[in-house]
């Protein structure tokens, strides 16, 4: 079943792409959606062979089985992310609070890493979001290239 799967993506995508160049394959905006998350033919399997085969020329981020290039998905809303900057590129901060000004990832968001970064690696979900993950990040993000129906639907609230 998977094998079908991924051969239906190859078909769809094309070539593995070059080094650092993963743009083109993100703009043809390529998802699969699956019933299931575990199985053969369940998100976490297609997730595996699509990113062994379609990222293995790209930078690894440290050992976190994610490359410049990856597809993922945020798995819990965390409003301490992406936080809006003014026309020079400085964190916007609420003037009652002091606390920066964030527009947060949210649940179910996709997006993809876009570089290194000394802590991690920055990640830009469709939302425009923007931000570093870092290893206690991790726990929050999967793998986007296959995802089930239900996250499909959209973000979804963490309450």
């Amino acid at each position: 079943m998977a094998g079908k799967t991924v051969a239906a993506f190859r078909a769809m995508c094309g070539r593995v792409p070059a080094y650092d160049r993963t743009a083109a394959q993100h703009e043809m905006d390529v998802q699969i959606l699956t019933q299931v998350k575990n199985g053969p033919a369940g998100s976490k399997e297609l997730n595996r062979a699509i990113e062994a085969e379609y990222m293995s020329r790209q930078p690894n981020i440290d050992d976190w089985g994610l490359r410049v290039g990856s597809k993922v998905m945020w798995l819990k809303n965390d409003y301490s992310k992406a936080p809006q900057l003014d026309a020079d590129g400085n964190p916007v901060f609420d003037k009652a609070t002091g606390q920066a000004i964030c527009s947060g990832f949210m649940n179910g968001s996709l997006g993809v890493v876009t570089k290194p970064h000394q802590k991690g690696a920055w990640v830009r979900f469709d939302d425009g979001a923007e931000d570093v993950i870092t290893t206690a990040d991790l726990e929050k993000l999967t793998h986007g290239w296959a995802i089930s129906v239900h996250k499909a639907q959209g973000p979804h609230s963490d309450a």
